[in-house]
C-alpha cells in the first residue's frame, strides 16, 4: 500500500502516478493553494485505490483561480473521496477545471467506481466525471456554487456506462444533499448514463439561465417512483428529481429502455423542458413547471404502457407530447393564462388528458387507434379545445366551463363515444362523427351557445342538448338507422335536425319561450318529431320520402306549427294544446295519413304581431257565412292540405273560436270533429279517382262549416 499526502503553495504542477500490477491499495491526498496550479493523480492498472483518506475533509483541495485537477483511475474498486462523504475533491476560486476518469476492470468484485463529492465554489468552473464499469456500480456527485461576484456560471458533466446489471448513480452521499447542485448564473449540467438501475437523485440548479441535459439508456432507471398509471404523478414531479429554480432554466431529458421513471421540477420564469424523448416500455416522465412563460417542446414517447405528465402552473405555458404505442397514459394539465396543450397519440388502449384552467387556452388531442380514452378539459375564457380521433371503440370528451370557448370533437371510426360538453356564455361546441354505431353528444348550459353534431354512418346515436338562452343547436345526420335528438330548455333557442337516408329516428324537443324547432328529413321509413312546450314557439317539420312518420307537438300559446311532407304512405301527426296557436300542414303524395288534434281557444289566430305579441285584439274566426262559402276566398286560417290519392285527414278540435280549413285533391277522406262554440271550418275536396268522402261533426253553439266537393 502506498500513501501520499502533499501540500503545495503558489503556482505548481504536480503529477502523482501509481502504475503496475502490484500497486494496489494506493491512497493519495492533495492540497494546492494559489493560482494557475495543475495536478494529475493517476492510479492506473491498480485496484482498491483512492484519492482521499477515510475521515479527512479534503481528498484533494485546490484554492485559487485557474487551477486544474485531473484524476485517472483504472482497475477495481477505485474511489475518489471517502465512504462517509467527508473526504471530497474541492476547488475554490474562479475558472477551475476538475476531471475524473474511472474505468473498472471486469473482475468478480461488485464494488465499482465512486466519486463521493466533487465540490467547486466560485465562478466559471468546469467539472467532468467519466465512469465506465463492466460489472460494478458507478457513483458520482458534483456540487457547484457561484458566490455571486461573477456573471458566468459553472458547467458540470457526468457520463456513466455500466455493461453489467448493477446501477449507475448520480446521487446524495451521507453528508451531501444531492448529486450535481449548481447555484449561480448561466450554469450548465449534463448527465449521460448507460446500464441498468440508473439513478439521478437531484441535479438541482438555482440561479439564472441554467441548462440541464440528461441522457439515460437502460432498464429500471430511477427505480420507478412516478406512478405509471397516474400520468406521472399528475405531475408535480420530484421522484428522482432534476430541480431548477430561477429564470431561463432548460431541461433536456432523453430516456431509452424499460421501466424507467423520472421527475423534473422547474420553478421560476422562462423555464423550458425541451426535447423530452422516451423510447421503450413502462416508462414515466413527469415534469411539472411553476412560473411564467414555461415551455415544454415536442416530447416524443414511443413504446407501451408509458406514463407521461406535464403540469404547468403559471402564464403563457405551452405543452406538447407525441405518444406512439399502446396502453399509454398522457396528461397535459395547465393552470394559468394563454396556455397551449397538445397531445398526439398513435396506438390502442391509451388514456389522454388535456386539462387547462385560465384564459385563451388551446388544448388539442389527436388520437389514432382503438379503445382510447381522450379528454380535453378547459376552465376559463376564450379557450379552444379540440379532440381528433381516428379509430374504433374510442371514448372522447371535450369539456369546457367558461365564456367564449370553442370545443370540437372529430371522430372517424365505429362504436365511438364522443361528448362535447360546455357550460357558460357564447360557447361553440361541435362534434363531427363519421362511422357506424357511434354515440355522440353535444351538451351546453348557458347563453348564446352554438352546438352542432354532424354524423355520417349508420346505427349512430346523436344528441345536441342545450339549457339556457339564445342557443343554437344543430344535428346533421347522413346514414341509416340513426337516432338523433336536439333538446333545448330556455328562451330564444333555435334547434334544427337534418337527417338523410332511411330508418332514422329524429327528435327536436324544446321547452321555453320564443324557440324555433326544425326537422328536415330526406329518406324512407323515418320517424320525425318536433315537440315544443312554452310560448311563442315555432315548430317546422319538412319530410321528403315514403313510409315516414312525422309528428309536430306543441303545448302552450301563441305557438306556430308547420309541416311539409312529400312522398307516399307517410303519416303526419300534429297536436296542439293552448290558445292563439297557428297550424299549417301539407302532404303531397298518395296513401298518406294526416291526424290533427287541437285543444284550446282562438287557434289559427292571424293578427299581426310585434316581437311575438298581437297588435290587434284576439280575433279568430274570420271565414263566416257557411265558412265563407266553403272558402272561395282561397282558404286561409289554419290550412291543412293533402295532394294525391287515397289520403286520409282527421281533425279533432276542442275549444272555442277556432278556425280551420281542410283541402284535398284526389280520391281521399276527411274526418272532422269540433266541440265548442263559434268555431269555423272549411272542407274542400277535388278529384275523381276513387271518389272523395267528408265526415264532419260540430258540437256547440254558433259554429259554422262549409263543405265543397
Amino acid at each position: 500500500m502506498t500513501i501520499k499526502s502533499l501540500f503545495l503553495a503558489s503556482s505548481s504542477v504536480l503529477v502523482l502516478s501509481a502504475v503496475g500490477a502490484l500497486a494496489d491499495n494506493n491512497k493519495a491526498n492533495l492540497q494546492q493553494l494559489g493560482e494557475a496550479n495543475s495536478a494529475l493523480i493517476n492510479q492506473s492498472a491498480a485496484s482498491n485505490s483512492s484519492v482521499g483518506f477515510e475521515g479527512q475533509l479534503d481528498a484533494a483541495l485546490q484554492t485559487g483561480n485557474e487551477n486544474k485537477l485531473t484524476v485517472t483511475q483504472t482497475g477495481d474498486s477505485n474511489r475518489v473521496g471517502s465512504q462517509t462523504g467527508q473526504a471530497r475533491l474541492t476547488q475554490t476560486g474562479n475558472e477551475n477545471t476538475a476531471t475524473v476518469t474511472q474505468t473498472r476492470s471486469p473482475t468478480q468484485n461488485n464494488v465499482g467506481n465512486v466519486v463521493t463529492v466533487l465540490t467547486q465554489a466560485g465562478d466559471n468552473h468546469v467539472a467532468t466525471i467519466d465512469q465506465n464499469s463492466i460489472v460494478g456500480r458507478n457513483y458520482a456527485n458534483i456540487r457547484q456554487s457561484n458566490a455571486g461576484a461573477g456573471t458566468d456560471g459553472n458547467v458540470a458533466s457526468v457520463s456513466q456506462t455500466n455493461a453489467g446489471t448493477l446501477r449507475n448513480e448520480v446521487s446524495q452521499g451521507a453528508v451531501s444533499a444531492g448529486g450535481i447542485d449548481q447555484t449561480g448564473q448561466r450554469n450548465n449540467a449534463t448527465v449521460v448514463q448507460n446500464g441498468e438501475g440508473l439513478q439521478l437523485r437531484l441535479l438541482k440548479q438555482e440561479g439564472d439561465d441554467n441548462a440541464a441535459t440528461i441522457r439515460m439508456t437502460g432498464v429500471s432507471n430511477g427505480e420507478p417512483a412516478l406512478s405509471a398509471s397516474g400520468a406521472s404523478g399528475m405531475s408535480r414531479a420530484t421522484s428522482k428529481e432534476i430541480l431548477q429554480t430561477g429564470a431561463g432554466n432548460a431541461t433536456d431529458l432523453d430516456i431509452a429502455g424499460e421501466r424507467n421513471a423520472y421527475g423534473v421540477t422547474q420553478t421560476g420564469d422562462d423555464n423550458r423542458a425541451t426535447g423530452i424523448m422516451v423510447t421503450g416500455n413502462d416508462n414515466s416522465v413527469g415534469v411539472g413547471q411553476f412560473g411564467d412563460r414555461n415551455d415544454i417542446d415536442l416530447s416524443a414517447v414511443t413504446g407501451d404502457r408509458n406514463s407521461t405528465g406535464f403540469l404547468q402552473d403559471g402564464n403563457d405555458n405551452f405543452g406538447s407530447v407525441n405518444l406512439t404505442g399502446d396502453d399509454n397514459g398522457s396528461l397535459v394539465s395547465q393552470f394559468g393564462n394563454s396556455n397551449e396543450g397538445y397531445i398526439v397519440v398513435g396506438g390502442s388502449g391509451n388514456t389522454t388528458t388535456v386539462a387547462q384552467d385560465g384564459f385563451f387556452n388551446t388544448g388539442t388531442a389527436n388520437v389514432d387507434g382503438f379503445g382510447n380514452e381522450t379528454s380535453v378539459t378547459q376552465l376559463g375564457t376564450g379557450n379552444t379545445g379540440t379532440a381528433n380521433v381516428d379509430g374504433s371503440s374510442n371514448q372522447t370528451a371535450v369539456l369546457q366551463d367558461g365564456l367564449f370557448n370553442t370545443g370540437t370533437a372529430n371522430v372517424d371510426g365505429n362504436a365511438n363515444n364522443t361528448t362535447t360538453d360546455q357550460t357558460g356564455l357564447s360557447n361553440t361546441g361541435t362534434a363531427t362523427v363519421d362511422g357506424d354505431s357511434n354515440t355522440t353528444t353535444v351538451a351546453q348550459i348557458g347563453q348564446f351557445n352554438s352546438g352542432t353534431a354532424t354524423v355520417g354512418g349508420s346505427g349512430n346515436e346523436t344528441t345536441v342538448d342545450q339549457d339556457g338562452l339564445n342557443n343554437t343547436g344543430r344535428a346533421n345526420v347522413d346514414g341509416d338507422s340513426n337516432t338523433t335528438i336536439v333538446l333545448q330548455d330556455g328562451q330564444f333557442n333555435s334547434g334544427t335536425a337534418t337527417v338523410k337516408e332511411s330508418g332514422n329516428t329524429t327528435t327536436v324537443d324544446q321547452t321555453g319561450l320564443n324557440n324555433t324547432g326544425t326537422a328536415n328529413v330526406d329518406g324512407f321509413a323515418n320517424t320525425t318529431t318536433v315537440a315544443q312546450i312554452g310560448q311563442f314557439n315555432s315548430g317546422t317539420a319538412t319530410v321528403n320520402g315514403s313510409a315516414n312518420t312525422t309528428t309536430v307537438d306543441q303545448d302552450g300559446f301563441r305557438n306556430a306549427a308547420t309541416a311539409l311532407v312529400t312522398g307516399d304512405s307517410n303519416t303526419l301527426n300534429a297536436t296542439m294544446e293552448g290558445d292563439f296557436n297557428r297550424l299549417q300542414m301539407d302532404q303531397n303524395g298518395s296513401a298518406n295519413t294526416m291526424t290533427v288534434g287541437i285543444t284550446g281557444n282562438r287557434n289559427n289566430y292571424t293578427s299581426p304581431t310585434f316581437f311575438g305579441l298581437p297588435l290587434n285584439a284576439p280575433s279568430s274566426p274570420a271565414f263566416s257565412g257557411d265558412a265563407l262559402t266553403a272558402s272561395g276566398g282561397v282558404l286561409g286560417k289554419g290550412d291543412l292540405f293533402q295532394s294525391g290519392n287515397a289520403n286520409t285527414m282527421t281533425l279533432t278540435v276542442e275549444g272555442d273560436l277556432n278556425s280551420f280549413a281542410m283541402s284535398q285533391t284526389g280520391g281521399s277522406t276527411i274526418i272532422g270533429s269540433i266541440s265548442g262554440n263559434f268555431n269555423q271550418a272549411v272542407v274542400t275536396q277535388a278529384g275523381l279517382v276513387g271518389g272523395n268522402m267528408a265526415d264532419f261533426s260540430q258540437t256547440g253553439n254558433g259554429n259554422n262549416i262549409g263543405i265543397m266537393q
